[in-house]
């Protein structure tokens, strides 16, 4: 069997470490150039084909098949990429811990994919940007979204909502606020 091919294999000699009940082991060199180890019953079955590069190969044609765009690559996803999947998260998981300030109160992302959405706001042009809405009560849509610096986040906000329990309360501080002023000025002026 030696010099006998298997897919990328090449018998290269009967293994002097590995042996077990079920057969033979065989040294093996691929064809990419690694030599490995594998059981006869694996070259004959046609189970083994490789050392391995094959399976790789396979699964990098596969990814690069549903990576279009090429922002997601494993471990390597691009600022914009992950901006673009936390507010798809934020208005539609209610696990998301912000949720509620999204999806919770209706609003939608819109985009049908990440190449619409980068199409239409392009690349984050410095470091330090962040998706924001120009509209804050609007959708994540097209002609609603920017990159924003945080000062510009900042003033692009919902006006908040007072109840009266609270700008009574409010009212009372201002009171005692003006009160403690008041016996400030007149306890300076006594001295």
């Amino acid at each position: 069997m030696i010099g006998k091919k298997f897919g990328r294999l090449t018998i290269l000699r009967i293994s002097k470490e590995k042996h077990d009940r079920r057969g033979a082991f065989f040294v093996c060199r691929c064809a990419c150039g690694n030599e490995c180890t594998v059981r006869r019953d694996g070259l004959t079955s046609g189970h083994a084909k490789s050392c391995g590069c094959l399976q790789r190969e396979a699964a990098t044609k596969n990814c690069l098949k549903r990576t279009i765009h090429g922002d997601c690559r494993r471990g390597k996803r691009t600022k914009e990429f992950r901006s673009f999947c936390s507010a798809k998260d934020r208005c539609s998981n209610p696990n998301i811990k912000d949720w509620h300030r999204y999806g919770g109160r209706g609003i939608k992302f819109l985009f049908v994919s990440f190449k619409q959405f980068l199409s239409h706001i392009g690349r984050m042009p410095h470091p330090g940007l962040t998706l924001d809405r120009i509209n804050n009560e609007g959708h994540y849509e097209i002609g609603n979204v920017r990159w924003a610096t945080h000062s510009e986040q900042c003033r692009n906000r919902r006006k908040m909502k007072v109840s009266k329990r609270m700008l009574a309360a409010l009212r009372i501080n201002i009171k005692k606020a003006q009160e403690a002023l008041r016996l400030k000025r007149l306890r300076s002026q006594s001295l």
